[in-house]
Parts: structure tokens; sequence; C-alpha cells
């Protein structure tokens, strides 16, 4: 088995619950979840999602397999 040559760094923590984070994600040395509630970071707003087409899609129409 092969050993790595440097072992993992610790996990970055949040500083306000200590909660480990992912790397990239902290806003100010806090989690997203503690940012948001400090008000840091606006509040989450979901993303508006697209109803299905009731007719062809532009998929369909540049289908060009010959039948």
């Amino acid at each position: 088995m092969i050993e790595p040559l440097l072992p993992d760094p610790p996990p970055v923590r949040c500083r306000r619950c200590r909660h480990p984070v992912a790397k990239g994600r902290l806003y100010d040395g806090y989690g997203e979840s503690c940012a948001r509630q400090l008000g840091l970071l606006p509040p989450h707003i979901p993303m508006p999602r697209s109803e299905q087409p009731d007719g062809p899609t532009l998929l369909d129409l540049l289908d060009t397999t010959e039948e």
C-alpha cells in the first residue's frame, strides 16, 4: 500500500458553530448558514423553475433523423 507523502490538512471550521466547512465556502471565517444568520449574506432565494412546455420543444424541432 502506498502511503501519502503529506497527511490531509485538518478540516476548516466555522468560527461560530465549529462545524467543518467545505473548502472555499467560508465567508469572513463563517460557514454559509452562520453567515446568513449574521447578515453577511442575503437570505436564500430559491431559483425559479420553468413550467413544462405544452407543445414541442426546441430539441424536438431540431430532430433531423429521417423516418
